[in-house]
């Protein structure tokens, strides 16, 4: 494999991964862009390198290791993906930043608040991931334990949004509630339609 090609494989590889794992950022900066960025990234490492596997096959020989660098990194993508990574990630990033101003905001009231942020009674939602009108997805605190019942609920009823016990947390933020996933101890990414 030459030069070139070690490069390439490398750069693109090692840039779809991070693309990855920042993915959270990237698709709230750049919106449906990023969708269509994501999957060039991939075609521009998925073509070259099945032409390279294609070729290896027809003349009978051994690919080189390098020839792993893309293969890992497609994995290394799709895994990220599959397992929301790239939100793991924001929310180290995010929550001790979104602390002081829960704190702030507790200490201060009102004037403590961002302007993007809700608040409901002691709870506080965060922009996450945008969405078309009031759709989207919040980074929530809740030290109250509501959305934690939520959980509950949702695990335990397959209709739970309809369902009369569903309904107070369902109208959390001014928005229907639509699930509730607990990322860290009384941190929640909530979507709301």
């Amino acid at each position: 494999m030459n030069l070139f090609s070690k490069v390439y494989f490398s750069g693109l590889g090692g840039g779809l991964v991070l693309y990855g794992l920042l993915l959270h950022y990237v698709r709230d900066a750049l919106f449906l862009v990023s969708e269509f960025l994501g999957l060039g990234l991939v075609l521009l490492l998925l073509v070259p390198t099945v032409a390279k596997l294609v070729n290896l096959v027809r003349q009978r020989t051994l690919p080189s290791p390098w020839l792993a660098v893309p293969v890992l990194a497609l994995v290394a993508y799709w895994f990220v993906l599959d397992h929301h990574i790239d939100d793991a990630v924001a929310v180290s990033l995010e929550v001790p930043r979104l602390e002081t101003v829960v704190t702030a905001y507790r200490n201060q009231g009102k004037a403590a608040r961002p302007p993007n942020t809700e608040a409901d009674g002691p709870m506080l939602a965060f922009p996450w991931v945008s969405g078309l009108i009031d759709n989207g997805v919040g980074l929530v605190f809740d030290d109250t334990g509501t959305m934690d019942r939520g959980i509950r609920l949702i695990a335990a009823d397959r209709d739970y949004f309809t369902s009369a016990a569903f309904q107070e947390i369902k109208k959390s933020f001014g928005g229907d509630v639509v699930s509730i996933k607990k990322v860290r101890e009384n941190w929640y990414l909530c979507s709301f339609t």
